[in-house]
């Protein structure tokens, strides 16, 4: 029993979803995505647009952009990135009820990134990255209302960054 629940706590603390349900006439629709419980639940990480195309009632296209802007200091240094991640992916909705659907999803995801550190003495060093990675998992949508859901998905992820090693190096006048 206690592994059920953990199971459950997990699952909605991943992402929590809002949207519209396709109907028809109109076979796609646009979500805002809230991830939760990143880098160990303690931080909610930027917000995502996702769009969906339903081909037919079990399967549909997605396209998730999500974008991150941050800027730190520590120890009289100053870190400044930024990062974007588009994630085109593939899910087949099996069968559910009016109000529960149920979803496994596999996509790809390609992405870029800059930052910029500054150390105490005012030297700047600049870089640039590249990602590709991939995911797979299952979710499941809960209709509140007629077009408005909250949903969870839980899965496995690989992202691989590429940095190039010779980073641009400025004095900061």
């Amino acid at each position: 029993m206690k592994k059920l629940v953990f199971l459950i706590a997990v699952m909605l603390s991943c992402v929590s979803v809002y949207g519209q349900k396709p109907v028809e006439g109109n076979n796609s629709s646009v979500e805002v995505a809230l991830n939760l419980g990143e880098n160990g639940g303690l931080t909610i990480s930027s917000p995502a647009l996702r769009y969906r195309y339903f081909f037919n009632s079990n399967m549909a296209a997605r396209l998730e952009l999500l974008v991150n802007n941050s800027s730190q200091e520590q120890a009289g240094s100053e870190l400044k990135s930024s990062t974007w991640i588009a994630i085109p992916a593939f899910e087949y909705h099996f069968s559910g009820n009016d109000n529960l659907d149920p979803y496994a999803f596999a996509g790809v995801g390609f992405g870029g990134g800059s930052s910029e550190l500054i150390d105490p003495s005012g030297l700047v060093t600049k870089s640039e990255s590249t990602s590709f990675g991939y995911s797979v998992g299952l979710g499941m949508d809960y209709y509140v209302f007629d077009r408005v859901y909250v949903g969870t998905e839980v899965g496995f992820s690989s992202n691989t960054v590429t940095t190039p090693v010779d980073g641009q190096t400025e004095d900061d006048k």
